[in-house]
């Protein structure tokens, strides 16, 4: 998932390591399946966890370990080896857009530089091995722990929760779209994001979704309160 430079404010969290060190492999966020499930889930209202697949990072990629009959599928996405990204995408993003996803987070955690990383993505893309998803839809990040490691300021920065439509090939031109709108005064103003095959129209909700579970499985493996200070 997505990297909202402009509209968040950076914050540098006390987890953050010096830039020469940040793809070593001990950098990287150890999460129990319990803590990765919760967040991952946690991009999602409450009401709709029960149905919702998700997917953990493991030594060996992704893994599905909770299997659900719902339309959506939760994963906590990395474009750093200290981020944590949880959205949940409905059917037609489970089938387009997680396979991006997973993508992504490889090259992050590989230590593939954000350029390159653009342009994989891209030749995949043309090769139609990523694709846009094929009707509208919705890929929430209601989660409160959206930390994402933003290239311009390199620190960290908590992205307010919020949700975004499959926008394919659209732009904020096309859209009226503003950032700044968006963050000064009028949160539900829509943005276009990841402008490409998976982009988004993406808007601010009011609150976040419901943070128990993350607060009950993930004490010790995300340093939260130094997250939420």
């Amino acid at each position: 998932m997505t990297v909202f430079n402009k509209i968040a404010i950076s914050i540098t969290l006390a987890f953050v390591i010096p830039s020469a060190v940040m793809a070593a492999e001990d950098s990287k966020i150890k999460l129990t399946q319990a803590c990765e499930e919760s967040l991952a889930l946690s991009a999602l209202p409450i009401r709709l966890r029960d149905g919702a697949s998700v997917y953990t990072l493991t030594n060996a990629g992704f893994k599905l370990t909770h299997k659900s009959d719902g339309p959506f599928t939760c994963i906590v996405e990395r474009n750093h080896p200290r981020a944590i990204i949880p959205q949940c995408a409905d059917a037609a993003g489970t089938d387009s857009v997680i396979p991006g996803v997973m993508k992504k987070t490889e090259w992050a955690l590989a230590g593939v530089k954000l350029d390159e990383r653009k342009k994989r993505f891209s030749a995949l893309a043309q090769k139609n091995i990523l694709r846009a998803p094929e009707r509208p839809g919705i890929s929430y990040m209601m989660s409160d722990f959206n930390f994402i490691w933003n290239e311009n300021s390199q620190s960290m920065m908590h992205v307010p929760a919020h949700v975004m439509y499959y926008a394919p090939n659209l732009s904020n031109d096309d859209v009226g779209g503003s950032f700044e709108h968006a963050m000064g005064g009028n949160r539900g103003t829509p943005v276009i994001v990841d402008s490409g095959i998976h982009g988004y129209m993406t808007s601010l909700v009011e609150k976040p979704s419901d943070s128990s579970a993350v607060l009950a499985n993930c004490q010790g493996q995300i340093q939260i309160d130094e997250m939420k200070s």
